[in-house]
């Protein structure tokens, strides 16, 4: 009688041979791994097992970093890697790429390089061509984006507003004309200064401000510019925090509107020209 290995052990054997697969046949030496941005499961298998492999892994903060390793059973070598060092560091690490040393590179949250260390790091591997991968996962930008109620088909992203009132002004005055969801990152210090700013430029727009997502306390603040002004004003939001605008709320500039007025005017300028037609017929046959 054969003997058939019980679906668990059959599903382990599985994923080690996959697992064996992937580290044969995907030879990234640089791994750029998001993590969570928030709720510590928040992580992928994928994740795990290239974090757990690695030779090396170049953290943001290896004190933030290494709480999230431990409690997800990592135990590997830490370098920090953050912007202040990433430019000294590229070169130590590229080096021990090329010595064929599996790294990962991990920022305190989310995907790296996104307003996060790695931009230069990943530079370095084209210019150098060092196989690399990017792994998906979390985002604070699409999470908040997916949860704001706002449109989804066209947004931007453009990182943290600038501290100084005037840049930041003109920074949301753009915002507002974008004809798209304009996605923003910003203090909790500030983020009153900035609504206010923003109903000063646009009372009536819609904004969604997004905070501490995936976290016990997350929340989303959707209202005009106008009103979360007052709401703030009386209770100012804590946390970590993406700021939305629905720049296609001015209705005047959003594409859509701009389309439809476009088929519209063209619609009425074909009937204007038929009817001028039909006049100057008219004036030949009767005059």
């Amino acid at each position: 009688m054969l003997y058939a290995a019980p679906v668990s052990q059959r599903l382990r054997d599985w994923q080690t041979g996959f697992n064996e697969l992937h580290r044969n046949h995907f030879k990234s030496v640089i791994s750029f791994v998001p993590t969570p941005i928030g709720n510590r499961a928040d992580i992928t298998l994928r994740a795990i097992d290239v974090l757990k492999s690695a030779d090396l892994i170049a953290c943001e903060d290896t004190r933030h970093s290494r709480p999230l390793l431990k409690h997800h059973g990592i135990d590997r070598p830490l370098l920090s890697l953050h912007d202040h060092n990433e430019a000294q560091r590229i070169e130590e690490l590229i080096s021990k790429a090329k010595e064929g040393l599996q790294i990962a590179a991990i920022s305190d949250a989310g995907m790296p390089l996104i307003s996060d260390p790695g931009y230069r790091l990943l530079q370095a591997c084209i210019e150098q061509e060092i196989p690399y991968t990017v792994l998906p996962g979390p985002s604070a930008v699409l999470t908040a984006l997916a949860g704001s109620g706002l449109p989804c088909h066209s947004f931007r992203f453009d990182g943290f507003l600038p501290v100084k009132k005037g840049k930041r002004r003109k920074s949301l005055e753009a915002a507002t004309l974008s004809q798209t969801t304009a996605i923003f990152f910003e203090s909790p210090h500030r983020i009153v200064s900035t609504i206010e700013m923003l109903a000063e430029i646009s009372p009536n727009i819609r904004v969604c401000v997004a905070r501490e997502l995936s976290k016990k306390f997350e929340t989303y603040h959707r209202d005009t510019a106008l009103n979360l002004l007052n709401q703030f004003q009386a209770k100012p939001p804590k946390g970590e925090i993406v700021l939305l605008i629905d720049g296609c709320s001015n209705a005047w500039h959003c594409s859509h509107c701009y389309h439809y007025c476009s088929t519209s005017c063209v619609f009425f300028f074909r009937a204007l020209f038929s009817l001028l037609v039909i006049h100057s017929t008219l004036v030949d046959i009767f005059v």
